[in-house]
């Protein structure tokens, strides 16, 4: 709090557009004013100032800017910088395609607004964890400090992202991204990509000859059936398998 014991000076309390606080004081002999105090110190320190999957970078060349991967909701709205509207993904999630994650770093992580927090596990743990949910927007550690523990996870939009310098934050988020997406990404900005689709296949392939073999013992015409599902597994990457010999053993 400023105080001033000159009952002389003269001072000033404006508020801006953007909602800035500025306290000046009136230069004696002059009509220059000079700013002793300014709230917010910056527009990073507006509460959801990019809108929701937006990030606000006090040094960038716009101060706000999509998620990789996120687009403006409104280009219209964002031309004129007006970024309330947010950003919403340019692909949309789809666990069954497969996804992994892109890593920002150093930032302020988004208001806890839908999340969960395992204070146990590590940071591998919650990667595996979100990747299973797939209402998982994102994940980040609990605390940074002395090796990182903990596992935040978030289920909505993320609001209210701020990207600090080096030495300001060793705090890291992980935003989930759809398959098409990381592809454009550069490896070292993402994780590897987890994909349900090797398992699901499996699945499938299985559940196939288990019908094909229990078929066959009903069928006369069983070597015909044989190879007929070689022919259809007969695929770059899968063995031939032998129908006869796995109905034998």
């Amino acid at each position: 709090m400023i105080e001033f014991s000159d009952n002389s000076i003269i001072t000033r309390l404006t508020v801006n557009e953007s909602g800035v606080i500025q306290r000046s004081v009136l230069n004696e002999g002059s009509s220059d004013w000079t700013v002793m105090y300014t709230s917010p110190n910056n527009m990073c320190d507006d509460y959801g100032r990019c809108g929701a999957n937006g990030i606000c970078r006090i040094y960038g060349k716009t101060i706000c800017d999509c998620l990789q991967g996120f687009i403006p909701k409104s280009q219209t709205q964002w031309a004129v910088l007006d970024w309330s509207s947010g950003c919403v993904r340019r692909t949309l999630l789809d666990c069954q395609k497969g996804e992994g994650f892109v890593k920002l770093k150093n930032v302020k992580l988004p208001d806890l607004l839908e999340f969960s927090l395992h204070k146990n596990m590590n940071l591998k743990q919650c990667q595996a964890e979100c990747l299973k949910n797939c209402s998982c927007t994102a994940f980040a550690n609990s605390d940074v400090r002395e090796g990182q523990s903990g596992c935040l996870m978030w289920f909505s939009d993320l609001i209210d992202i701020r990207e600090f310098s080096e030495q300001d934050s060793e705090q890291d988020l992980f935003v989930r991204m759809p398959a098409s997406e990381l592809d454009h990404i550069p490896k070292v900005k993402r994780l590897v990509l987890k994909s349900v689709i090797p398992t699901v296949s499996g699945i499938l392939i299985l559940s196939l000859l288990t019908w094909c073999i229990i078929s066959r013992r009903k069928s006369k015409g069983g070597e015909n059936l044989s190879t007929l599902v070689l022919l259809i597994f007969h695929q770059p990457g899968l063995p031939l398998l032998d129908l006869f010999r796995i109905s034998e053993s």
